[in-house]
């Protein structure tokens, strides 16, 4: 420390022992040998040690020095570790905060924007079909067709916009679901007729299994868990060229399981959780086959977790096919009060 050595030098003391304390706390062995190595160690300060009388510094000496100087870098370095700890935990604590916040917004937007879209998308729907009825006059074949058209566009945004926002409202912990008992064959025969337009149209095979519903049931929400069954099944028959999608009840002592299978191209390992990411597909590329916004798996996912439950894929098999399970609680997912409303969050 050549900018100290004269103030040591002015101090009354015939022997000086000067520690370094090593940057990394653990260069004694360096230091011991007194070679250029230890010389150039990076050092975080040091210990300055005077005696009034001469002294001989043996190795006994120097190895407590040494012990003392690497104690003491130990000590700053866990202190600087915590000091950084503390830092990043704040840190990751302010940015947890910021997208939490920024999560809530985006919810707070989607829903609003999603009600204002859904408002004159219906007064839209209701026009064309007062048109289809001929209240403002007699319609041509041509004309009918293009108004058919004009609805089923309109019906298909509007089912967008309302999963958007049932998917802003479970986000934003104000989606309210109801804890009753229903039969587990009611919310199937309910799913599978509002499929089965879309399989017939595409040629596919729609077989539910009913039998060993009819004797079961669950604790939920019924419309919710239609809901969730609507998007399964919607979601395998858009995946499957040909073959068929099968709906089944597998119940056991705590949950009831809906099984949805198809024979589409099935999933690879590494896109079997993305898919229930929000505007996510197997299938990102311009050209994909199947359309959607890839809402109707994350959907379906956050609405059985409200349920109790949970959606999660079983089963697939590249070329073979998928099986999708839907899990219910057979008894009440929260201590509550039986029939009635619950909101989530």
């Amino acid at each position: 420390y050549p900018a100290r050595a004269s103030a040591i030098r002015a101090l009354a003391q015939d022997s000086v022992a000067v520690l370094p304390i090593a940057g990394d706390g653990a260069r004694d062995a360096a230091d011991h040998a007194g070679n250029a190595a230890g010389a150039a160690t990076p050092a975080l300060g040091g210990i300055v040690v005077g005696f009034r009388t001469p002294q001989r510094f043996d190795a006994d000496t120097r190895a407590f020095f040494l012990a003392l100087a690497q104690q003491c870098a130990q000590a700053i370095a866990r202190a600087r570790a915590y000091d950084a700890e503390q830092v990043a935990r704040l840190e990751a604590e302010a940015a947890r905060r910021a997208a939490e916040e920024a999560n809530q917004a985006k919810s707070e937007f989607l829903a609003v924007m999603s009600h204002e879209l859904r408002t004159p998308l219906n007064a839209v729907l209701g026009y064309a079909e007062l048109l289809d009825l001929g209240i403002a006059g007699p319609l041509t074949d041509a004309q009918r067709q293009q108004l058919r058209r004009i609805s089923a566009s309109g019906k298909h945004l509007l089912g967008l916009v309302n999963e958007i926002l049932d998917l802003a409202k479970v986000e934003a912990g104000r989606l309210e679901v109801r804890s009753e008992t229903h039969s587990a064959w009611g919310p199937i025969e309910a799913a599978v007729m509002l499929t089965m337009p879309l399989a017939e149209e595409r040629g596919v095979a729609l077989r539910p299994t009913g039998d060993a519903a009819r004797g079961v049931y669950f604790r939920g929400d019924l419309d919710r868990t239609r809901q969730i069954l609507v998007n399964l099944l919607s979601n395998a028959v858009k995946f499957t060229e040909r073959g068929e999608v099968r709906l089944r009840l597998v119940p056991d002592n705590a949950d009831v399981l809906f099984e949805v299978s198809d024979t589409g191209p099935g999933i690879a390992p590494e896109q079997v959780e993305l898919i229930f990411e929000p505007f996510r597909q197997a299938d990102q590329t311009l050209t994909r086959r199947a359309g959607g916004a890839g809402l109707g798996l994350a959907l379906a996912r956050q609405l059985a977790r409200l349920l109790g439950g949970d959606v999660r894929v079983l089963a697939s098999e590249i070329g073979l096919g998928t099986t999708f399970g839907m899990t219910v609680p057979l008894r009440l997912p929260h201590a509550q009060a039986a029939d009635t409303p619950a909101r989530h969050t």
